[in-house]
């Protein structure tokens, strides 16, 4: 699918980009193009900073050069995707023995 880019959609990609890594908080505009919930790292307590690859910098390079935003076999979304319903369940199964 194709989403064209927004100014607050361009910040957000150069800000991604400047940090060298995607960072998943509430008011993204990333985050439901790619269905990436915040309440899944807010309740998992998990790190919602996420290093993203050389070719994931490409992708949003390119996305910005192009004016839109194409979701489909996007690099950027398998490397940024949240936890799998097996992912939580095996966090939830965790106990501490300290």
């Amino acid at each position: 699918m194709r989403i064209k880019i927004t100014k607050d959609l361009r910040e957000e990609i150069l800000l991604t980009l400047k940090n060298d890594c995607f960072e998943v908080f509430s008011d993204s505009k990333l985050c439901p193009i790619f269905e990436i919930h915040y309440e899944f790292y807010k309740v998992f307590k998990q790190s919602r900073k996420t290093d993203i690859s050389r070719e994931s910098k490409v992708e949003l390079l390119q996305w910005i050069k192009k004016g839109y935003i194409e979701t489909e076999n996007s690099v950027f979304a398998n490397e940024v995707k949240h936890p799998t319903f097996l992912e939580i369940m095996i966090t939830a199964s965790q106990v501490d023995e300290d």
